[in-house]
């Protein structure tokens, strides 16, 4: 069981466990800790993976490395991802695996597709 409380820094969910997860006013933020006190805090993490398997350069989990890829890839780079986010793999698109989504991954992609390695 869970509460909910609302006070002049923010707003607090307690879980059933003693975990918080609060809201903080100032900094317009989540922010997750062990205890009351607001120590250790946590990074917030909804849902805990496992090990997922994906082809790097899936984009659109169709289970293949194509030109729709690049068209899936593009459209992350141009913001047209926001409304569903879930259409598109999101590591599989860090195709050049340097931790940013950008127009590298583009040529990275392309490269995949065309069969080049270097």
């Amino acid at each position: 069981k869970n509460t909910l409380s609302y006070n002049s820094d923010g707003i607090d969910i307690r879980g059933s466990a003693g975990a918080y997860l609060r809201y903080n006013n100032d900094d317009k933020r989540f922010r997750y800790y062990k205890s009351a006190s607001y120590t250790n805090q946590q990074a917030i993490q909804l849902y805990k993976r496992t090990s997922v398997s994906f082809i790097l350069g899936d984009i659109n989990f169709d289970d293949a490395v194509t030109i729709a890829d690049v068209t899936a890839l593009v459209n992350i780079i141009l913001g047209k991802d926001d409304d569903e986010p879930h259409l598109y793999n999101h590591e599989a698109a860090d195709v050049n695996e340097d931790g940013t989504i950008t127009i590298a991954d583009v040529t990275a992609l392309v490269n995949i597709i065309l069969g080049k390695t270097f």
